[in-house]
């Protein structure tokens, strides 16, 4: 991802994929050893990112093909 800087500079930033975020916050939501408050701010950053994914970033498909590198049970 390419970021300007308060200088004007474009600057690149590595991130983690998007989908991959979303699958890990909705699973650490169903932990039974999670604080309940963690567990609904957890699957509030899931939906807000799967509604981010849906609106303004239709180039990041949320297929099981796609996100193949991450555990079979959290896809």
């Amino acid at each position: 991802m390419i970021v300007i800087a308060a200088n004007g500079m474009p600057i690149r930033l590595r991130v983690p994929d998007p989908r991959a975020f979303m699958v890990h916050k909705a699973w650490l939501s169903h932990q039974t050893n999670r604080q309940p408050v963690k567990k609904q701010r957890d699957m509030q950053q899931a939906e807000l990112v799967f509604q981010a994914l849906r609106e303004y970033l239709p180039n990041y498909p949320i297929q099981p093909e796609h996100l193949r590198y991450l555990p079979k049970q959290l896809v």
